[in-house]
């Protein structure tokens, strides 16, 4: 129940605070930074009892929904050493695949883009992407899996690079700004899959727009500014203060160690399904009736095709020109959420 990819969160906050990981490991975070382009705190139903809210604004949003712990984006909480290479650039990759890889090359070829490297995800056609890239003789380099040494990794690619150039409002890009690296938009009309549910839950307000702008207009000094702020760097406390906030939310967790959605039924049935099968779904999932029950159990459900621009989204919110979405019948493998 408390397995998920978490980047090298529960990690980094058991080294930060000296304390073992079973301290660590109730803790739930978004993957990547938490913009509140989504309705709710991104990732705050995560079947973990503690949310780490790691900004201003998910303090404000998870605050209530589960016991919270405050504190700066584990990103801060690493050692950094940039060493930018003059004039080196670094294109944040799409999701991996032929028709993405393909638009994003014509785009930086149109906004003339001639040498750079490409950051590659390692999920989907990774291999493939790959191959397309050093085909036109772009170097490749990837943090690798979602492993709990993904941000390390992260951290030691960006620190070699004077400007990150986003395909899309990865959080890539966030974490760049914020040790002061530039961040420019390569506008770009891109294609992946999400969770049915995906075009519901993005809202992309908040502080998405804000981001976009500044970086649409290459201010280098209030992204770095900005992109602190949405890490949160005013949260930064120091290892004593943190270890024992950290302490008093597991004391708190204690009488609550699984948390589920308060909007939903049948609690307990839940809570079962979810221990007997490992099965996340059944703690954060709404079931009206007994036909989506029945595809999730079965894994047949459906998924939807997305089409956009973030960019344009970030600069002049979400439209029908440049969001639009086609839902799928989910099939293993080859259209799984993040492909």
């Amino acid at each position: 129940i408390y397995r998920y990819k978490d980047l090298g969160a529960r990690k980094i906050l058991s080294q930060y605070t000296g304390l073992d990981y079973q301290f660590c490991e109730k803790v739930g975070i978004a993957h990547g930074v938490d913009f509140g382009h989504q309705i709710q705190a991104q990732d705050v139903n995560l079947p973990l009892p503690i949310h780490w809210a790691f900004n201003d604004l998910t303090v404000q949003r998870a605050n209530g929904v589960k016991t919270c712990f405050n504190m700066a984006h584990p990103w801060l909480l690493l050692k950094h050493f940039p060493n930018p290479k003059k004039g080196r650039a670094l294109v944040v990759g799409p999701p991996p695949g032929p028709i993405n890889d393909s638009s994003v090359y014509t785009a930086l070829k149109s906004a003339g883009f001639s040498k750079f490297d490409i950051l590659v995800k390692k999920r989907g056609n990774a291999l493939e992407s790959e191959q397309f890239w050093k085909k036109k003789g772009v170097d490749v380099v990837s943090a690798g899996a979602a492993d709990t040494e993904f941000y390390q990794r992260l951290a030691s690619i960006l620190w070699n690079y004077e400007t990150i150039v986003g395909s899309y409002l990865s959080s890539a890009l966030v974490f760049a700004g914020s040790i002061g690296l530039k961040v420019r938009i390569l506008p770009v009309t891109l294609q992946w899959y999400e969770p049915l549910d995906a075009a519901e839950v993005f809202t992309y307000g908040g502080l998405v727009q804000k981001f976009g702008k500044l970086v649409a207009q290459r201010s280098d000094r209030e992204i770095a500014s900005f992109s602190l702020q949405l890490l949160g760097d005013n949260l930064r406390k120091p290892r004593s203060e943190a270890r024992a906030a950290l302490i008093h939310s597991n004391n708190i967790a204690k009488d609550k160690p699984i948390h589920i959605r308060s909007d939903l039924s049948f609690h307990r049935a839940r809570l079962i399904a979810g221990l007997l099968s490992a099965r996340n779904g059944f703690l954060q999932k709404e079931f009206r009736d007994l036909n989506p029950l029945t595809r999730y159990i079965r894994k047949s459900n459906h998924v939807l095709k997305i089409t956009l621009d973030e960019w344009d989204i970030a600069v002049n919110g979400k439209n029908n020109d440049n969001f639009q979405t086609v839902p799928e019948r989910y099939v293993e493998g080859e259209n799984d959420p993040g492909m």
